[in-house]
């Protein structure tokens, strides 16, 4: 049941995730948002926002710049839209309720892509990707983080049916299927917690 929440958080026991969320994706949020390089005027897209702090980390970094944030969820949207109102309100933010396999954005339309915590629910990380691919401009950049496979393995909720599970090189494989040049891959271990190492994969669409 929590693996499935995670996957897709509903009801009071979705809201009840978001804080766990909240606690445990503090320090991969940052980290991966770093490894972003987001500049004043970015357009920057978060797929699988959760409860918005990395929406929240963003808008501060683009204060001339637009932040899209997607989510398939309608309760993290409703509970990410209350925490950033003044920002949807002002425009800088835009939430929108969709699945990642069809981004609801132009050809290239945004800078900077961020997802964190998410990639193990792509079960079909080809055509999401290739989407984010489409949307991202020239020299655009993508920051994924993961939980290493082997710590991932000791966690009872996480199952086949509902977590997808990555080493760093499933990640450069990943992507690298989905038209990202290897050379323009990085992928680097961070320890995110006491005891949690994780993967920040980035890579640049040429």
């Amino acid at each position: 049941m929590l693996g499935r929440q995670l996957a897709h958080p509903t009801g009071l026991t979705g809201t009840a995730i978001a804080s766990l969320m909240r606690r445990a994706n503090g320090r991969a949020n940052r980290l991966s948002i770093e490894a972003l390089n987001v500049t004043p005027t970015d357009a920057v897209l978060e797929l699988g926002f959760g409860p918005g702090d990395g929406l929240l980390r963003l808008a501060k970094l683009t204060p001339r710049g637009k932040i899209f944030g997607v989510d398939h969820s309608e309760a993290m949207t409703r509970q990410a839209w209350r925490r950033c109102s003044r920002l949807v309100h002002s425009g800088h933010l835009q939430l929108i309720r969709s699945t990642f396999e069809k981004i609801p954005l132009p050809d290239h339309s945004v800078d900077k892509v961020l997802a964190v915590n998410a990639a193990y629910f792509w079960h079909d990380d080809e055509t999401i990707l290739r989407e984010i691919r489409r949307v991202l401009r020239s020299s655009g950049r993508i920051s994924i983080y993961v939980t290493d496979a082997v710590q991932m393995l000791r966690w009872q909720f996480v199952h086949p049916e509902t977590h997808r599970l990555f080493t760093n090189n499933d990640l450069k494989d990943m992507l690298t299927r989905a038209g990202f040049a290897e050379s323009a891959i990085d992928v680097t271990r961070h320890r995110v917690a006491p005891g949690v190492d994780g993967w920040i994969a980035t890579a640049e669409k040429k």
